[in-house]
């Protein structure tokens, strides 16, 4: 069974559909595709070559401007319905910064209606901490006329900026099948702005093409973890791991504190 992000609108809910489906002997499968956006992976990548040195700050923002509300679900503030983007778009921002930095030890979150006062949150900023004492700026909203890059990633000798996000969604809005041999892959003018420090104390600036995005491999691991039991894509403890961080930075964003989180909330 695969179900939409986010699994459910609390961890303790979560647990609750996962034991249920336990005890039917069904598999759940979290669709957490942004995982295998080409920006993230490309930023995976850089992580894992070394080149950035310690990194020590992530930002990572969804942000677009949407003047009238849709009125659907993701507008609705009835817990019932998971809306607001502190859920909705922050299951996929906390599920990416917890991939690529580590255990998060504390959590302070805003979350505001700013476009109808009855309405769900449409924008939120929310700071993890990790237990390297790197941090994670996370930011969403409905209500942004302006955004700042998709992604800004710093180290201690380097970092990158990607300032597009990836393609696929509307890619499958526009009918592209992922069976296409050209599916994932960006624009060549859609690149990461690469800056190395020399030791020389010299800048040297590049562009890199962003990695190709594999949204089309998670169905096939949903497959094959039915049929032979091969590994999930998204194991349901990184969901509930993720839901941990979200209710902490609901609590945070209603009592105007930090929300420390023991143990720390981490990935497989």
């Amino acid at each position: 069974m695969v179900i939409d992000k986010p699994l459910a609108a609390t961890a303790a809910q979560a647990h609750i559909v996962i034991d249920a489906a336990a005890a039917a002997d069904v598999q759940v499968h979290p669709f957490q595709n942004r995982r295998w956006d080409s920006d993230f992976l490309t930023l995976r990548t850089l992580v894992a070559e070394g080149s950035l040195g310690r990194i020590h700050r992530f930002e990572s923002r969804i942000e677009r401007l949407r003047t009238l509300p849709k009125g659907n679900w993701r507008e609705s503030a009835d817990p019932e319905d998971f809306g607001g983007v502190l859920l909705d778009f922050g299951a996929h921002l906390v599920d990416q910064a917890l991939a690529l930095m580590g255990p998060v030890t504390s959590v302070t979150a805003h979350a505001r209606s700013v476009r109808d006062p009855l309405a769900a949150n449409d924008d939120m900023q929310m700071v993890l901490t990790h237990a390297d004492s790197s941090i994670s700026i996370l930011v969403a909203s409905q209500a942004a006329a302006f955004g700042d890059p998709r992604f800004v990633l710093l180290g201690t000798t380097g970092g990158v900026r990607i300032s597009e996000s990836d393609s696929q969604e509307a890619a499958l809005k526009a009918g592209l099948l992922p069976s296409s041999p050209v599916w994932g892959i960006e624009p060549s003018e859609i690149t990461a702005h690469v800056r190395i420090g020399e030791t020389s104390g010299e800048l040297v600036d590049t562009q890199i093409t962003l990695a190709t995005g594999r949204w089309n491999t998670f169905y096939p691991s949903v497959l094959g973890s039915i049929l032979d039991g091969s590994p999930a894509p998204v194991p349901t403890s990184d969901v509930i791991e993720n839901l941990r961080v979200l209710d902490a930075a609901r609590l945070s964003a209603d009592t105007g504190e930090a929300v420390h989180l023991t143990p720390p909330a981490a990935h497989v």
